[in-house]
């Protein structure tokens, strides 16, 4: 396995941005989006409790009807290939029986 040096991971976040346009006619691949979703789930948690899922959507039908609750992000519905959608487990505190059962 390649090991990623300091300097590359730091270039990987200086060139985040946040991507407001896309271009209809491409896809990410099944191989990227696989990877991108891996390494969602791979992120630090409390205690590895990893208190989220990951709804992907690519049916544009649905993502019409998704448009009312997409607060301001409407236009990017229309041409993303991918919808991520986080669903985070709200109060998972130490102190609650999930993260018992986890723990």
């Amino acid at each position: 396995m390649n090991q990623i040096t300091r300097e590359q991971m730091l270039q990987v976040f200086e060139n985040r941005c946040s991507t407001r346009y896309y271009d209809p006619n491409k896809k990410i691949s099944q191989e990227d989006f696989a990877a991108i979703l891996e390494f969602a789930r791979l992120s630090p948690s409390s205690v590895g409790s990893e208190p989220w899922k990951f709804l992907v959507i690519q049916n544009k039908a649905l993502c019409e009807k998704i448009k009312p609750f997409s607060w301001g992000m409407q236009s990017q519905l229309d041409d993303c290939s991918h919808l991520v959608i986080i669903l985070a487990k709200k109060n998972a505190r130490y102190d609650t029986p999930f993260f018992r059962s986890v723990a």
